[in-house]
């Protein structure tokens, strides 16, 4: 119990700053236009909205409907329902990553910057709440932060499940089975694979298709036509495309992606400067799962993906923060509480996003803000950095 005082006050602090505006202000001023596609089908349910909703929205229609199922008949605000349950889900993918980093025996000084990144991530508490429609996406990384557990426990059973919730929320659950299936191959010739770990896989792969399956016919029954292979495709249609200014574009989306996964870079660079290099199979394929979530995003490229970037690289946070805590382990540095104390609260500054934070509304733009995150990240980067050598 003692354990979850801490996230609980970082949890409570997120949400005591947090903006929470209408949802024509998230679909409008926020520019969330996939909101409008969750709202039809939760407000059509328990039937099928009668017009075509966006093929990639609807085929994640299972959290979206049954929430709008359950507000309907227990006659809760819509708005209210979507809230409570991004709420829940975004606790629930904190108390997993608490513990992974209880099952990886992380000290308790590497556990509290840890939780406060994962907390403190400005795409990942902070925005669901401002833009609950969203919840999908949210489903989505508390199927990925199980299946991490899974994996650092070395238990498929607890691996197939993460993967069947992931696939549930969003289709970016294929490329987490993809990376699964390639490193179960690597390692089939060491003899590090038990059969029934590739049959859990596999039954997991098999629910997934499933899930992908249903919700399209879902999708096809409003209407929609299926338009996926864009997500995959972009960013080749886009090198061809007639846009003047190619390399500043490509330099502006993927330095885009970075600050979602800031939190756990501050942690990871440091720590790297005095750690070994030693492969590890442990860490290698949790940094393989989480660069097989990146991708997705890049293939769409400028056009598809857009400025989304930032919040669909965010999904592979939870990962890079797993690989802080097994670097910390291994360099067997602790943190001066001081310094905790300092990192934590840069996280937070850190966190205070234009939009969607009431102390980041005092900013005048997006500009202010990236220059205050990226500062507040330096600082963190620094202050562990200097902790951390002069123990060495």
């Amino acid at each position: 119990m003692k354990r979850l005082v801490l996230p609980g006050c970082f949890v409570v602090l997120l949400a005591l700053t947090n903006a929470w505006p209408d949802f024509s202000e998230g679909y409008e001023r926020l520019g969330q236009t996939d909101t409008a596609s969750y709202s039809a089908i939760a407000l059509a349910s328990p039937g099928i909205p009668q017009s075509a909703v966006d093929y990639r929205h609807a085929q994640r229609f299972w959290l979206p409907w049954t929430i709008g199922a359950v507000a309907k008949y227990t006659h809760v605000p819509l708005v209210l329902a979507f809230r409570t349950t991004d709420f829940l889900l975004f606790v629930a993918v904190v108390w997993t990553f608490s513990r992974i980093l209880q099952t990886l025996q992380v000290s308790s000084d590497w556990q509290t910057v840890l939780l406060a990144g994962a907390i403190f991530d400005p795409y990942h508490g902070r925005y669901y709440l401002a833009v609950p429609f969203m919840v999908t996406d949210l489903l989505f990384l508390l199927g990925f932060a199980v299946t991490i557990l899974g994996f650092v426990r070395k238990n498929f059973t607890i691996v197939a499940v993460g993967l069947t919730v992931a696939a549930t929320g969003r289709q970016t659950a294929l490329a987490v089975i993809g990376g699964l299936w390639i490193l179960l191959g690597s390692r089939w010739r060491s003899k590090d694979v038990r059969s029934s770990d590739v049959i859990k896989l596999l039954a997991a792969s098999m629910s997934a298709v499933a899930i992908y399956w249903l919700g399209g016919a879902f999708a096809q029954a409003t209407g929609a036509a299926n338009e996926n292979i864009v997500t995959v495709t972009g960013h080749y249609e886009w090198l061809f495309s007639d846009d003047p200014h190619k390399v500043g574009t490509i330099l502006e989306f993927c330095l885009r992606g970075l600050p979602g996964l800031g939190p756990a870079l501050v942690l990871i660079i440091p720590l790297l400067v005095i750690t070994p290099l030693k492969p590890r199979m442990e860490l290698g394929s949790i940094a393989f799962l989480s660069l097989s979530i990146c991708i997705q995003p890049l293939l769409g490229g400028p056009a598809v993906t857009s400025n989304n970037i930032s919040r669909l690289t965010s999904f592979a946070h939870i990962g890079l923060l797993t690989i802080a805590g097994l670097l910390a382990n291994r360099s067997g540095k602790s943190l001066r509480s001081g310094v905790t104390i300092i990192v934590c609260l840069l996280m937070f500054v850190a966190s205070l996003h234009h939009q969607w934070s009431l102390p980041g509304q005092l900013l005048s733009g997006p500009l202010q803000f990236g220059v205050l995150m990226m500062c507040s990240y330096m600082l963190a980067a620094i202050s562990v950095w200097m902790s951390i050598t002069q123990e060495c």
